[in-house]
């Protein structure tokens, strides 16, 4: 195809004229007077400035002023007979005050565009479009006529808004497509460059850019935000924004204009996109103008009043829920995360996460998890507790987020020697079928505190931090349990088997029973080999089993993690279990798979890869 280093300076073939060539092919509009002649050397020395920028930043900014001042006295014998006058006047000062204007000039339009492509990269990084990914949409953008934020846009809606599209851009059918590119006698795509996000995205740039000249030959295909400027915020006095000021009448003239012919252009393209042409136009609006979309870490201003207290629930509403617990391993890439969370919702509604350390990373898994699951994670920092379920299946009544820990030194082991705050996480939903709702928590101990089923009191400093967790997740299960059922899951980096035959009063075992809390490994029993993390049981999920039980339980997965996930499914209908205090056996429950038929007394779990807790 054609190389993506050339652009055309023919405005039959390509719609329109941009960057070096349209500076340098541009007539001179002035209207013959000194004010007209003023305007058109500005407006050229700042073209000159905008294409300058792009090759060699501040100074090349100024250097294509200089070009577009040297340009304007080519075409304009008015102005180059000015400009003789001031650069061979005999004052040393009228050179140099030139000379700082266009400097100035150069350096004001470069910063500024500078600072507004910071802002869109910002805004598209919210959305989970990675500093790769905007790369490569930088490089189809180069010499295509388009933004790079309109590549991101109609790539990520190929790719259902939860990524990059495979096809690229959704060109699923290159030959019609190939069609389109030969009508505006543009080269054809092969197969292999249609694999080539950047050749791919040129290509749709290069005829999109064709498409919106034929619908509105006026409209810059590189100017998505036309209309907009700063303005105050009007929900904050105090904060300026990028935006249409609704009270321009020619700004939002301008805007809708643009819009018009963007979707246009965006519907009429050979692309399974054309269908989401409005959707595509908003999101690079949004990009271009610098304003982050919430992706769902706080997506709940729906909820009247504090969304810290729950909800009381009534009674007799049935409640039937499968959960699962996965710690998903620092170290795993976004998109396996977010495959994992696909494959363990297959059959469960709400799942736990732990060791989602970023921000930014939990924002690109909201994203690519898309329309299907909501995420919440409470607190701040590197170590919330993400929670996700199914948005289709329940209402959310409350959430909110405890500090489990805080910033605290420790001794050597895993996590190293200083340990950030970690959060405990939790929501109150409803089942949209049954009515029936419940709270649920999740939450990640600190590692390295067990020895064999009891406290390493070798390790006083980091028991410490235990307590302090333990007791703050106690001390929110007596909160919610007085308004309904919960449920909850937790890397406890203890395992269940040595617990259950120790039952340290300051191990969970011990703690859960004296607040009516049971685990899954104590109500259905645990297998006699294997675990979630090598060889030990340390994720559980847990329930008030005065009101919810475990029914079934399951061993899954890794997804790439050093875990492997544990699937449960509960009910506030289920039979009672037998006791386990006093089991008939003489044994306790967690030995023999006491649960009755629901589960094997054997599971057969492979073994975890050895790595960070």
């Amino acid at each position: 195809m054609t190389d993506p280093n050339q652009t055309s300076s023919n405005p039959d073939q390509t719609g329109r004229v941009s960057g070096a060539d349209g500076l340098l092919t541009r007539e001179s509009t002035s209207d013959g007077s000194m004010g007209g002649d003023a305007r058109e050397l500005v407006e050229n020395a700042a073209a000159g400035a905008r294409v300058g920028a792009k090759v060699g930043s501040g100074y090349g900014a100024a250097i294509g002023a200089a070009a577009g001042t040297a340009v304007t006295a080519v075409k304009n014998k008015r102005t180059r007979r000015r400009l003789v006058i001031v650069l061979t006047a005999p004052t040393l000062a009228g050179v140099l005050a030139w000379t700082m204007v266009i400097v100035a000039l150069g350096s004001l339009v470069a910063d500024h565009d500078q600072a507004r492509d910071g802002m869109s990269q910002a805004a598209a990084g919210s959305d989970g479009v990675t500093d790769q990914q905007i790369g490569i949409y930088r490089a189809g953008a180069e010499s295509s006529g388009v933004s790079w934020m309109l590549l991101g846009a109609v790539d990520r809606s190929a790719g259902h808004w939860a990524g990059p599209g495979d096809p690229p851009y959704g060109i699923t059918d290159l030959a019609a497509f190939n069609t389109d590119l030969t009508r505006h006698s543009l080269t054809p795509l092969t197969a292999a460059q249609l694999q080539d996000r950047v050749a791919a995205a040129y290509a749709f740039g290069r005829l999109f850019a064709d498409r919106l000249a034929e619908i509105d030959p006026d409209v810059d295909a590189d100017d998505l935000a036309a209309g907009a400027g700063v303005m105050t915020d009007p929900a904050d006095s105090d904060r300026q924004i990028l935006a249409v000021d609704p009270d321009d009448s020619h700004a939002n003239a301008i805007h809708e204009r643009v819009r018009s012919a963007f979707i246009s252009a965006l519907a009429a393209m050979p692309s399974t996109t054309a269908t989401d042409a409005t959707a595509i136009f908003d999101a690079a609006y949004r990009w271009a103008i610098g304003q982050p979309q919430t992706c769902g870490t706080d997506p709940f201003a729906q909820i009247a009043g504090d969304p810290g207290v729950p909800r009381p629930t009534g009674a007799g509403a049935r409640i039937d829920v499968t959960v699962a617990t996965w710690n998903t391993l620092y170290t795993n890439p976004a998109a396996r995360v977010v495959d994992g969370i696909r494959s363990i919702g297959v059959a469960a509604d709400v799942i736990g996460l732990q060791e989602v350390t970023s921000s930014r990373k939990r924002a690109e898994i909201a994203a690519r998890l898309g329309q299907d699951w909501q995420l919440y994670a409470g607190g701040d920092g590197n170590n919330t507790t993400p929670v996700v379920w199914r948005k289709a299946n329940y209402d959310l009544l409350a959430h909110g987020a405890v500090e489990a820990s805080g910033l605290v030194r420790i001794e050597p082991g895993a996590s190293g020697t200083v340990l950030g705050p970690r959060w405990i996480t939790w929501v109150q939903l409803r089942d949209r079928s049954t009515g029936g709702a419940f709270s649920f928590v999740n939450t990640h101990l600190i590692p390295t505190i067990d020895a064999g089923g009891r406290p390493a009191r070798s390790r006083p400093q980091r028991l410490r931090v235990y307590d302090q967790q333990i007791g703050r997740l106690l001390g929110l299960i007596d909160k919610l349990k007085a308004a309904g059922p919960v449920i909850g899951t937790i890397d406890a980096n203890i395992d269940a088997r040595g617990d259950a035959t120790y039952r340290d009063p300051r191990w969970p075992y011990a703690q859960f029973a004296r607040h009516g809390v049971s685990t899954n490994w104590r109500m259905l029993g645990a297998p006699a080999t294997g675990g979630t993390h090598d060889t030990r049981l340390i994720d559980w999920v847990w329930s008030t089993t005065g009101t919810i039980i475990p029914t079934s339980q399951q061993v899954g997965d890794s997804y790439g993690s050093d875990h492997h996930s544990l699937r449960v499914s509960l009910s506030s209908a289920a039979p009672p279990l037998p006791s386990l205090t006093t089991p008939a056996s003489g044994v306790d429950a967690i030995s023999t798979g006491a649960g009755g038929p629901l589960v094997p007394d054997r599971l057969t779990v492979p073994g975890g890869v050895p790595g960070s807790t």
